[in-house]
């Protein structure tokens, strides 16, 4: 039973600027459900999916009980990542890395506490491999959006009067990320939204210095938020509907044909791997099809939030 709960919960896409401020443990309802932390926001993090740069990594254990410990720099900061004896492939796949190496990684959330007033947070490594540039970046602009939401998220909560899930889902918001906010506004004394409004907008910016895609993927223009829009983006919530309502009617048709050449195009590379589809692989003939690398990433995206692909694990695809 353990098992199989650990296996559903959410991977999150979060920068190391808001992780480590979510020193709050939660412990589950029962014996067998999983423990969370709680970041300002709302997220409600058991496992992450992250990537940057491994910038350290050392085993300070033995040979015989090996506990690796190393850094991993995202453009926000650093998260502090481990893997021992129980995690024995991560541990052995961080034996072999040698830094610096761009690296995308799977694990579980950790906290720390050496006194009564500090706690730090970790991630527990499941799984680390090496990644291209362009998985990497497609991860920022994931984390963006996932930011992003939240940031909309806990700002319409904090201008109700007396802020509700039940009122933020009726909104448009999903019920997991309502939970994690009204929680967050509940047990949080201050939160320094302009702080997390910055991180995005600053990712943003250096994000589009170095590749094709710019903010408005994500959206700009809110300068209480430090230039970025906190933008909602569900499968079937009311702002999606909106966008579409609103986006003209060629374009729509347009990103609709590219949304589906996708899905096609998943579905095809899926026939020779059924343990699902390399990124690169979909970009790749998604451009030989004349689609732009903007227009893949939004596609992907889309399909995800509609629930018609998910990431089974770091740059691999599958369709539900």
């Amino acid at each position: 039973m353990t098992n199989t709960r650990i296996k559903r919960e959410v991977a999150w896409r979060i920068f190391a600027g808001e992780f480590n401020s979510a020193t709050l443990e939660l412990p589950g309802e029962d014996q067998y459900a999983p423990t969370y932390v709680l970041s300002p926001l709302g997220a409600l993090i058991n496992r992450v999916y992250i990537t940057g740069v491994l910038t350290e990594c050392e085993n300070v254990g033995t040979d015989q009980e090996p506990l690796w410990r190393g850094r991993v720099s995202d453009p926000t900061g650093v998260f502090f990542v481990s893997a021992g004896q129980f995690q024995p492939k991560a541990a052995q796949a961080m034996a072999d890395l040698e830094p610096p190496a761009l690296v995308g990684l799977v694990g579980k959330a950790r906290t720390y506490s050496p006194d009564d007033m500090t706690t730090y947070v970790s991630v527990r490594i499941e799984l680390i491999k090496i990644i291209t540039q362009d998985i990497r970046d497609h991860w920022v602009l994931e984390a963006c959006r996932n930011l992003s939401y939240r940031l909309g998220c806990i700002q319409d909560a904090q201008k109700m009067d007396s802020p509700e899930i039940e009122k933020l889902i009726a909104q448009g918001y999903n019920k997991n990320i309502s939970k994690g906010v009204i929680e967050a506004i509940d047990q949080f004394d201050a939160i320094d939204l302009q702080q997390y409004g910055n991180i995005l907008s600053n990712t943003l910016k250096e994000l589009s210095m170095g590749t094709s895609m710019d903010s408005t993927t994500i959206g700009a223009g809110d300068s209480n938020l430090g230039g970025a829009t906190a933008m909602r983006t569900d499968d079937v919530d009311e702002s999606t509907k909106k966008k579409k309502a609103d986006t003209e009617p060629d374009d729509q048709a347009r990103s609709e044909v590219s949304e589906q050449l996708i899905f096609e195009i998943i579905i095809g590379l899926a026939e020779d791997n059924s343990d699902g589809v390399v990124y690169d692989d979909v970009k790749a003939k998604a451009i030989e099809q004349g689609l732009e690398k903007a227009v893949i990433e939004e596609c992907i995206w889309s399909l995800i939030d509609k629930g018609a692909i998910y990431e089974p694990t770091i740059g691999i695809f599958k369709a539900v």
